[in-house]
């Protein structure tokens, strides 16, 4: 017997790790799940062929939790987000470094600015495929402007 599981094109799933790090979401009324409840929902989805995880610094331990889970079984595919207080070319090179420190390269699908209007501020110092030849970015986009304006920058590969 197929179950509706069975049906979905899981390759093009992902898993949304905030929960896991954090008291979020409108319909949470458990809280945050124990690290331990967390790996196994880790487990499970990568046992139902779920092969991508999102996730990010300000997602409180998720970044963490999956950084455990991919150390000891067959690792995600890590989207990650980046958020920018400035537009310091210096420090946007610290922040990418600092991302790649925690999670492995060979691991990181994509890295997203939080914001379009990041992206854009950091666009104009910094050329983001010379310096980091091997990164796929993404942009969070909130508008329909947004998703145009995203669209149309060859350094967005993913929205």
């Amino acid at each position: 017997m197929s179950t509706s599981v069975d049906r979905i094109e899981t390759n093009k799933l992902i898993l949304g790790t905030v929960q896991l790090g954090l008291s979020y979401g409108i319909n949470n009324q458990n809280g945050k799940p124990s690290s331990a409840e967390s790996l196994k929902i880790l487990n499970s989805a990568k046992t139902l062929g779920i092969n991508f995880v999102d996730t990010a610094s300000t997602y409180g331990d998720s970044q963490a939790l999956v950084r455990q889970f991919n150390q000891s079984q067959s690792p995600f595919r890590v989207f990650t987000k980046i958020k920018l207080a400035d537009a310091d070319p210096k420090t946007a090179r610290e922040a990418v470094a600092k991302i790649l420190t925690e999670i492995p390269f060979d691991q990181l699908e994509c890295l997203f600015f939080h914001r379009l209007d990041e992206f854009l501020a950091i666009r104009n110092k910094i050329n983001l495929i010379e310096e980091f030849p091997n990164i796929k970015f993404g942009a969070s986009i909130y508008t329909n402007t947004e998703l145009e304006l995203a669209a149309s920058f060859p350094e967005i590969e993913w929205i």
